[in-house]
């Protein structure tokens, strides 16, 4: 298993995600931020659910909220069974651009 990342937050936020030293990631979560003109925005597991990651399909399978639902989540959020790098190189592969207010 790799180190893991976070991606089950709410639909419509942004992500970034960096790796610091070899602690835990550093996930920043900008809400509210208007969308780029001309551009889509990430949504929530769309990484996931494109590899066909074996927890995100059982995730599908629960009712969300519940408290199955909820292991299966936290053990996304903590033990990813991906790593930043492979997640990283696939929003490259679709075309995503990661970008910053200056």
């Amino acid at each position: 298993m790799g180190p893991g990342f976070q991606t089950g937050y709410e639909l419509g936020e942004t992500h970034i995600i960096s790796r610091s030293g070899t602690g835990p990631l550093t996930v920043m979560v900008m809400s509210g931020d208007p969308s780029i003109s001309g551009y889509v925005d990430y949504k929530r597991r769309e990484y996931c659910k494109d590899i066909g990651c074996p927890r995100q399909k059982e995730l599908e399978s629960k009712i969300t909220g519940s408290e199955e639902y909820e292991e299966i989540r936290n053990k996304c959020r903590t033990e990813c069974l991906r790593t930043t790098y492979e997640f990283h190189h696939w929003l490259i592969d679709k075309g995503y651009l990661i970008v910053r207010r200056e």
